[in-house]
């Protein structure tokens, strides 16, 4: 059942919200949830299904943890945005090939790490197989090729990976107790569901940082997303850890695809999709202000920040099903959705 904080108790539209994040979820997925933080308060929190099927099956609940697969790219970003300020790279105008040994100079070329982060770089392929589709800058085109690049590069800048940095400067210092990647199975992991609710194997691999194995609770995705709202700051932080890393979490929120990029490509901060004035290929819905940002899971999750509304809204699924199409379309719903609450409910 949901359950809303007192401060939001005659809020009851966010329910309509909610209603069309279960309708969507019937499709494929059989776990799910919402979480929303408004103005730094929990204004509603929701979660359905089951975590495992069959005879194991456990009901969803607050700890749940589930597979948020490319939303990891907001936490490697946070990672190269501290880098970044605290001198490790010097900015993003930095060459991969200055930082990556693992392929040649030859294949890097000029590539950058904003190539990088706005999808522009032009690689493809596998670690030990990667190569070339077009030069750095041309054209957007989204694979996992440069995130694995973007790891090696912040490991031999710092001397640390990914999820070591983020595990001193955030998971401890703030008590993230469920986020991290998963190297074996747990008790609170949500199975993937594919096409007719069939449980998959979880996704699992090693603790690097850079891998589809993230497993993160809506409350803690959503408490990732206000520290860029917030400047690192968190209302229930522990005890000498109120603001972490203001520059890092500002700085990773910022607008990074060059002004002369095609208009009709979508626009990126560090890895975050951006809410401009009009790309036509934003996964963005049209409600959501400009401004705003937002990443995407291939599983259906996502985390949407909207500074101007004092707004964090995360939905959780675990579905694998579905096409690209109506995969887009149902991320711009959901966005439009939780706008058109927030709007009527200041």
């Amino acid at each position: 059942m949901p359950g809303i904080s007192s401060a939001f108790a005659d809020r009851r539209s966010l329910d309509r919200v909610w209603q069309g994040v279960e309708s969507r979820a019937r499709r494929s997925a059989t776990a799910y949830g919402m979480y929303v933080l408004r103005r730094g308060e929990v204004a509603g929190e929701y979660y359905a299904g089951s975590r495992r099927t069959g005879a194991n099956a456990v009901p969803v609940d607050p700890a749940t943890r589930f597979n948020v697969y490319s939303v990891r790219k907001a936490y490697i970003g946070f990672a190269t945005a501290w880098a970044i300020r605290h001198g490790f790279l010097r900015s993003v105008d930095d060459r991969l090939a200055q930082y990556v040994e693992s392929v040649q100079e030859s294949v890097l070329g000029d590539t950058t790490i904003r190539h990088v982060l706005t999808h522009s770089h032009g690689l493809d392929g596998e670690p030990g197989r990667v190569f070339r589709r077009f030069a750095p800058g041309r054209q957007w085109h989204y694979t996992n090729t440069g995130t694995h690049l973007l790891g090696e590069a912040i490991l031999a800048a710092t001397g640390e990976s990914v999820a070591t940095l983020l595990r001193r400067l955030i998971f401890g210092p703030l008590s993230f107790v469920e986020t991290g990647w998963e190297t074996e199975e747990g008790e609170a992991l949500a199975a993937d569901s594919g096409s007719g609710g069939k449980r998959l194997p979880l996704t699992l691999g090693d603790d690097g940082g850079t891998g589809r194995n993230l497993y993160v609770s809506a409350r803690e995705l959503a408490r990732f997303g206000w520290l860029h709202l917030s400047g690192g700051r968190l209302a229930d932080a522990p005890p000498g850890a109120a603001r972490v890393e203001p520059e890092a979490f500002a700085l990773a929120s910022t607008l990074q695809t060059p002004p002369e990029f095609a208009r009709r490509q979508p626009r990126h901060g560090f890895f975050w999709w951006m809410q401009t004035a009009g790309p036509d290929r934003s996964e963005i819905g049209a409600r959501v202000p400009v401004g705003s940002y937002q990443i995407v899971g291939m599983s259906g999750c996502v985390c949407l920040v909207v500074p101007s509304l004092d707004l964090v809204a995360v939905r959780v699924y675990n579905s694998l099903g579905g096409n690209r199409l109506s995969f887009v379309r149902d991320v711009k719903d959901f966005g439009n959705d939780i706008v058109k609450w927030a709007v009527s409910s200041k």
